[in-house]
């Protein structure tokens, strides 16, 4: 993992990241850059059910996201075993970046 700041201001643009995702891609914040909006959603652990609730509609709206020029980033407090089981078990469209030390979390 690697991480640009820590010191983000509002109006600024985020610190990039790089995080293994579900797919074996590494993937920066910097890969989406040209799109309109990023959409990032932070799940502390596997357990949460609030944010498997909230994880799911966003996969259910991840065709309506697109249209609009907004991609959606995932970030779990997980090893990547642990999301990729995640991602499979509720059909996302999209991949889960994995954080296990929850450097970007943080």
């Amino acid at each position: 993992m690697e991480l640009d700041s820590l010191d983000a201001k509002i109006g600024s643009l985020a610190p990039n990241f790089s995080l293994l995702a579900t797919n074996g891609q590494t993937i920066s914040l910097t890969d989406f850059r040209g799109k309109s909006n990023v959409i990032v959603f932070f799940i502390r652990e596997t357990s949460c059910y609030q944010c498997k609730t909230h994880v799911t509609q966003l996969g259910k709206m991840y065709d309506q996201f697109r249209e609009a020029n907004t991609e959606v980033i995932v970030i779990l407090g997980e090893d990547v075993n642990k999301s990729k089981e995640y991602a499979e078990s509720i059909k996302l469209p999209f991949p889960i970046l994995a954080d296990p030390d929850r450097a970007v979390y943080h």
